[in-house]
């Protein structure tokens, strides 16, 4: 536990202190990575590439140890990854869809809820949802056909998203997602 206080305090100090982007590790994200995207991703990206939370390894230890730590280095886990959350969703989020399969339950619980929140409408959605088609197309294909099955409504925002990712014709033709096929409510979208 102490050694995850310690990790919490050194993500806690400021980028010119201290900041894990500064050390040889995989990044979650970087501009190179959205380099045939519009000015606006690539202007996200650029906005967190430098961030302290920029760290893949950082998501898969605090991921497994919220799983496989002893209840108490659990609990810890979740506060880190809530404040995470807080601070940078996006890195959150793309991280965890990075992180080795299969899937343990703080990432299906914690993907589920930034799905949510990013599907809702947060600022930096457009990065998210271009990185996610980068990193896990059938990942995104099949939340899409789940948040539809939710509410039907849903799927003037999976439009939405789907035409900045330019796929449109990737997720109609999903075998997963045939019941847009018979919505009126898409003809006019097509």
């Amino acid at each position: 536990l102490w050694q995850l206080r310690l990790l919490d305090a050194l993500l806690s100090l400021p980028n010119d202190t201290f900041n894990f982007v500064t050390l040889p590790g995989k990044r979650i994200v970087t501009v190179d990575d959205v380099a045939g995207a519009s000015p606006t991703i690539k202007a996200l990206a650029a906005n967190v590439q430098s961030h302290t939370w920029n760290e893949l390894m950082l998501i898969e230890t605090l991921t497994r140890l919220g799983d496989e730590g002893a209840p108490e280095v659990q609990a810890y886990v979740r506060e880190m990854m809530d404040k995470a959350v807080k601070i940078s969703a996006e890195l959150v989020y793309m991280g965890l869809l990075q992180v080795s399969k299969p899937w343990n339950r703080t990432q299906q619980e914690y993907s589920s809820k930034l799905l949510t929140m990013f599907l809702n409408g947060h600022p930096n959605h457009q990065l998210v949802f271009m990185r996610i088609w980068q990193i896990e197309p059938t990942y995104l294909t099949k939340a899409f056909g789940e948040y539809y099955a939710d509410n039907a409504l849903n799927i003037t925002r999976i439009l939405d998203v789907a035409q900045d990712l330019k796929v449109n014709i990737h997720i109609i033709s999903n075998r997963m997602l045939l019941t847009f096929d018979s919505d009126p409510r898409l003809s006019p979208r097509r």
